[in-house]
């Protein structure tokens, strides 16, 4: 089980149990619209966005691999296929694009997500370095 979504869930069961009593209270008095209790906020609160920032955090973290494996500077990062599929889950990787100060030519580096480690590295022509 995943803990760090478990404040998420609690919160989401804890609206299905308050929508359920409403429901029930509208079902029992002969209120109209008791089962059209709008189901917004279960939505809003388990869509969250702990996924995003973890696939945010990896991309930084694969800066650094590639900035340590290479000397430079990681200039851009975004995920790429590795065994056709897209995602953080296993088969996914993050393509790094480091900056070489002082050299015409620069690295790609693939890093693979799963367990942060250098799978390839090509050399490049050097990308534009971040302004600071």
């Amino acid at each position: 089980m995943d803990y760090a979504n478990a404040p998420v869930l609690w919160a989401a069961e804890f609206i299905l149990k308050i929508k359920y009593l409403i429901y029930w209270t509208c079902l029992n008095l002969g209120l109209p619209g008791g089962a059209t209790i709008p189901s917004a906020p279960i939505t809003l609160i388990s869509a969250g966005g702990h996924e995003q920032d973890a696939r945010q955090r990896k991309l930084e973290e694969a800066k650094g691999v590639a900035e340590v494996e290479t000397g430079g500077e990681a200039v851009a990062a975004r995920w790429v296929s590795l065994g056709g599929t897209y995602s953080s889950d296993g088969l996914g990787g993050i393509e790094v694009l480091v900056h070489m100060p002082r050299s015409s030519h620069g690295w790609r580096c693939i890093i693979d997500s799963n367990n942060m480690k250098l799978r390839r590295k090509e050399t490049i022509h050097n990308p534009a370095s971040k302004v600071r």
